[in-house]
């Protein structure tokens, strides 16, 4: 499966290297990921490459991980997990389906709109977008540390902006760099100023921020059920690539 030429197991490697936090460790093509108080997607089993070991012994192997790092183990998984009857497994042994989520990515070709009048975006260094961001988003104290490690220490250069309604925040999102591909993240709107265009022009900013740096392919992931966040994605061009998922017990 490809979009307009681009194959999803690049994209993929992308993604989960500007996810990667501190605490991950490779075990047989698996990537875990048990960092404390961050986001799923970073703290999670990615069974991306390739897999040689026994599927019951590996399976074990990192729920002990987890249950060392004094976290539930969570999967998050791709229609390219390895082994392929990983899911099915994991389904065997009680662990639920859950939050699937579309990757989309979209040609950085055009300009976007013009934002809505009165809106202002200011750039920052990461430590006070994360101090903003974070009240905006209603982050405890150890998730935003969480997420300054993982940003801080990680390998992909990051841009990160609010939006201002005169002196009011009113939104936040981060873009990451990687090759010719810009992701997004964290984008997010206050629940007083939604439906007003302000998430689509904060994307469409940080998106013309990254094409200016030389990238060519936006991308982001988005949960499959948010039909608002899908529509206004779409105005700028984005479809989808491939989905993922996650597996816990519950």
């Amino acid at each position: 499966m490809t979009v307009e030429g681009l194959a999803p197991g690049r994209l993929e490697e992308i993604l989960l290297l500007c996810t990667a936090p501190v605490e991950q460790a490779a075990y047989d093509g698996w990537l875990v990921r048990t960092p404390q108080h961050d986001v799923k997607r970073a703290s999670s089993v990615n069974a991306f490459y390739g897999s040689t070991k026994p599927l019951d012994e590996k399976i074990a192997r990192c729920e002990a991980m987890f249950s060392k790092a004094g976290l539930p183990p969570i999967w998050r998984l791709t229609p390219f997990s390895k082994p392929s009857t990983l899911d099915a497994s994991l389904e065997a042994r009680g662990y639920v389906r859950f939050e699937p989520s579309l990757v989309q990515v979209a040609r950085l070709t055009k300009p976007f709109a013009a934002p809505p009048e009165g809106v202002e975006f200011r750039s920052m260094i990461l430590e006070r977008w994360l101090e903003e961001a974070g009240e905006m988003r209603g982050r405890t104290p150890e998730q935003i540390e969480a997420e300054f490690r993982r940003l801080h220490h990680g390998e992909v250069p990051g841009y990160c902006t609010i939006a201002y309604i005169g002196e009011e925040p009113v939104a936040c999102g981060l873009v990451m760099k990687e090759q010719e591909f810009a992701g997004l993240f964290d984008v997010f709107v206050t629940e007083e100023h939604r439906g007003r265009g302000i998430g689509t022009a904060i994307s469409a900013q940080l998106l013309t921020t990254a094409r200016r740096m030389g990238a060519t392919m936006g991308w982001l992931s988005v949960l499959a059920d948010n039909a608002a966040a899908v529509a206004a994605y779409r105005k700028l061009g984005f479809e989808t690539l491939y989905e993922y998922w996650y597996r816990a017990r519950r």
